[in-house]
């Protein structure tokens, strides 16, 4: 198999392969490589670690059809770190050449009939916006657990809703939930809990100006664009109901300008660090942010803003707090709460498509 191909684009695609490859010390050593199948013109990439698969579909100069499997990080970092310009894949039996502008490597290459082959979930395809499903998933997935041991809490559950598509993700102390109206790829009673991991891996690969096909199996999900297809397996298990979680009515609501509030919570993380909570007081003069450490010193900053009903008190971890309302979108954001001890809701004002729900700290 011979090709020629940008750098930056076949360094993109392996960088994001590469990642997929298996690193676990897996039994069969195919699991931390790249396949490279090459028909004429177009090159197909594929990695997987059997519970997440990514193919990249490339358009090449291709010399000499072929197939073969490289190792994942080794062949990510030698074309990662060849000037930009075309490069050179001249994979044999027994080793590939690696050529850009002066530089060559030759590097082994392993058995391709041990890689997995790459099948993608059976189900008839439904299709939506890549920006919206985008969009979506950086609004969700930030909430997701990324603690091994609570499984159903890594997931986003994509459901239908009443309106449309529904995602949903918590770690138990914060929750996010997006509702996606008029987007119609679920029926009623339909529900899927898909690895944060894959989503987040999906995100920074979908490109706004296209469609995106969705199939949803049941083991497994794949998500296909005209350039990538990835398959993750569907985690099994029970999810919280979270809309149970939202009340109808809340007592108190604190209004007030997104940004400043975002700025001022980020100069606040200079001295919450680890466990320390960011204070929150909300009444009719504003908000005033504080933080105290038993030997780092302590801040205070006051943000604009506008209460309605009695003045809360309330500590957050300051990373959860300052996510949230940065998942928001418009120039205002609202919290609301009923008691000091109680979940706190944040949304965009002029946004009931997005609700974040967080748990107070004891200050």
């Amino acid at each position: 198999m011979k090709f020629r191909s940008e750098q930056a684009e076949l360094s993109e695609a392996l960088g994001s392969l590469a990642r997929i490859a298996s690193s676990r010390g897996s039994a069969s050593p195919a699991l931390a490589g790249i396949r490279f199948v090459l028909q004429d013109d177009v090159l197909t990439l594929s990695s997987t670690d059997l519970d997440l698969s990514l193919q990249f579909t490339l358009a090449v100069g291709g010399e000499r059809n072929g197939d073969g499997l490289i190792g994942a990080t080794l062949v990510n970092d030698i074309v990662r770190s060849l000037p930009s310009g075309k490069v050179t894949l001249d994979l044999g039996a027994d080793s590939a050449n690696i050529t850009g502008v002066k530089a060559q490597f030759s590097v082994p290459v392993m058995n391709a009939m041990d890689f997995p082959r790459n099948v993608p979930a059976s189900a008839n395809p439904v299709s939506m916006k890549a920006a919206v499903l985008g969009h979506a998933l950086a609004q969700v997935v930030g909430a997701a657990s990324k603690e091994p041991a609570k499984q159903h809490l890594t997931a986003v559950q994509l459901s239908a809703g009443e309106t449309g598509l529904c995602m949903a993700a918590t770690d138990s102390y914060r929750m996010a939930i997006k509702n996606l109206p008029g987007v119609d790829v679920l029926t009623f009673g339909q529900s899927y809990l898909i690895p944060s991991r894959a989503l987040r891996e999906l995100q920074r690969l979908l490109e706004a100006n296209e469609d995106i096909a969705i199939r949803f199996g049941e083991i497994d999900t794949t998500f296909e664009t005209p350039r990538l297809q990835l398959t993750t397996r569907l985690i099994n298990a029970n999810f919280p109901n979270v809309q149970s979680f939202i009340k109808p009515v809340y007592a108190n609501k604190f209004t007030t300008p997104r940004e400043p509030l975002i700025e001022a919570l980020r100069r606040s993380r200079v001295l919450a660090r680890e466990n320390t909570p960011v204070k929150l007081t909300m009444g009719a003069d504003g908000m005033r942010i504080e933080v105290q450490t038993n030997d780092q010193g302590t801040s205070t900053e006051d943000v604009e803003g506008q209460m309605v009903g009695a003045e809360l008190t309330a500590g957050f971890n300051p990373d959860y707090v300052r996510e949230g309302i940065e998942a928001t979108v418009g120039d205002e954001i609202t919290i609301e709460m009923n008691e000091p001890n109680q979940p706190a809701v944040i949304r965009g004002v002029g946004d009931d498509t997005f609700t974040y729900l967080l748990m107070p700290q004891r200050v």
